[in-house]
């Protein structure tokens, strides 16, 4: 069988068991569709940020409105990237009259479109996902007043940012090659220059790993394709595969609150973390107590990496790729809160070292997430975030979910707390017996070290 013949029959198959994209989410978080032989996890992403749809005859008009947007930007003089200005020693130079943006002709022309927001940027002078620059206050992005005075001083400078940051992206990876890298720079070149937050680091991660996921599942059309073919095969052709990863990273960023909650502002940044640790202490008091209230362990000192990257780091490909699969699946406008439930519930996983451990343990741990989590706790993983989502509302709900948690993943773990504890500072009686448990485990692993 072909490959446009493959993907033909497995779509088939997906739109005839699912029918429906609520049925097809449902699906996706309850493990029904991945793994299966017509599995296609472009079909999953384009379906949820492009089509919306599983109506094949519908997906024509929504792909060419979509594509239509990075056709005519990529097309405007002010988007044009600068690579003829770049050093002539810099691999990514080009001589002004070699075109990099100009194929896809056969899209229907319209009206030159607008940048949907301002142009300003912000330079981003060092890495915001760096624990030097977490704390409160911080600004991430150097001196926030003097960097949006100064700006961006030219397009150049910008592009030499974001190829600074692509060149170093997945390291080891043999995908990323020269010509990918290339790609993933225009598109950020592009983004940036339409949002008003500008370009971050961070984004290039992002953009990175949703293009490498769809890219195995594009095709080239022949000319000669069967037009009932072709309304399948659209949906995966190469020509415009740019633009789709486009419109998804757009999307994903903003309509997920990815930028608004994690990048635009360090007040808001601030507020969820702040958010993020008053559910902490309402779902697992011991973990709260330990990092908070007894080490002093500011979570903004591990945490941003993980909002800000949407845990792209703290699992290994397979993992990270799968739960994204389901993530995107979550209501955009409760993204952010699910996100902190994702958070809680890996700290949970880590329970047993997080209440022993010192500073230095602690954030060495959550900085270096472990990343050979097994298939059934990612399972876990997403379903117990689900269901602390749904009841975000009701303390005795998520005290208890808390609890269920902890028996799931800590089944050797037999100190607890009372509910009363989640909403106050740890009594003495609950202190006295963390505090012996905490000396015990110390002790025991001291033991196990010398006998090694």
């Amino acid at each position: 069988m072909s490959e446009e013949s493959e993907l033909i029959s497995k779509t088939l198959l997906t739109i005839d068991k699912f029918k429906t994209v609520d049925n097809f989410k449902q699906a996706i978080q309850s493990n029904e569709y991945q793994g299966k032989s017509y599995f296609i996890r472009s079909l999953i992403w384009k379906t949820l940020f492009l089509t919306e749809s599983l109506t094949i005859d519908s997906w024509s008009g929504k792909l060419n409105d979509c594509r239509r947007i990075f056709h005519e930007l990529v097309r405007r003089e002010d988007m044009q990237l600068p690579w003829d200005t770049l050093d002539h020693e810099n691999i990514y130079y080009k001589s002004k009259n070699v075109n990099l943006s100009r194929s896809n002709s056969h899209i229907k022309r319209t009206k030159s479109l607008k940048p949907t927001m301002k142009l300003e940027f912000t330079r981003v002078s060092s890495d915001p996902l760096s624990t030097e620059n977490t704390k409160p206050g911080h600004e991430t992005d150097g001196d926030h007043e003097s960097t949006m005075a100064k700006g961006i001083s030219d397009d150049t400078e910008l592009l030499s940012m974001i190829i600074v940051d692509v060149d170093r992206i997945f390291p080891g990876d043999p995908f990323f090659t020269k010509d990918i890298k290339r790609e993933l720079i225009e598109i950020l070149y592009v983004w940036s220059k339409c949002n008003q937050v500008g370009y971050k680091q961070g984004f290039h991660e992002i953009l990175g790993l949703i293009f490498k996921n769809l890219y195995n599942d594009c095709v080239s059309i022949s000319d000669n394709c069967p037009l009932e073919e072709l309304k399948i095969l659209k949906l995966f052709n190469i020509k415009f595969f740019k633009h789709d990863v486009f419109q998804i990273f757009n999307k994903f960023l903003n309509n997920f609150g990815i930028v608004e909650n994690y990048y635009r502002d360090e007040k808001v940044l601030l507020n969820q973390i702040n958010v993020f640790n008053m559910y902490l202490l309402k779902i697992d008091q011991l973990i709260h107590y330990n990092l908070i209230s007894k080490l002093n362990l500011e979570s903004q000192l591990w945490c941003i990496k993980y909002f800000r990257l949407v845990l792209i780091r703290e699992f290994e490909h397979d993992n990270i790729t799968n739960l994204w699969d389901k993530l995107v699946t979550v209501s955009p406008l409760k993204f952010p809160m699910f996100l902190n439930f994702l958070i809680i519930t890996m700290m949970i996983n880590l329970k047993s070292n997080l209440i022993i451990g010192d500073f230095t343990e602690c954030l060495s741990l959550l900085l270096h997430y472990p990343t050979d989590s097994d298939t059934k706790f990612m399972t876990h993983l997403f379903d117990f975030s689900v269901k602390l989502l749904d009841n975000k509302d009701d303390d005795l709900k998520l005290y208890q979910l808390g609890m269920k948690i902890n028996s799931t993943l800590n089944p050797n773990l037999k100190i607890s707390l009372s509910l009363n504890s989640g909403t106050k500072e740890l009594d003495a009686k609950d202190k006295m017996a963390l505090e012996k448990y905490r000396m015990e485990m110390r002790l025991k692993k001291r033991v196990q070290s010398l006998m090694r």
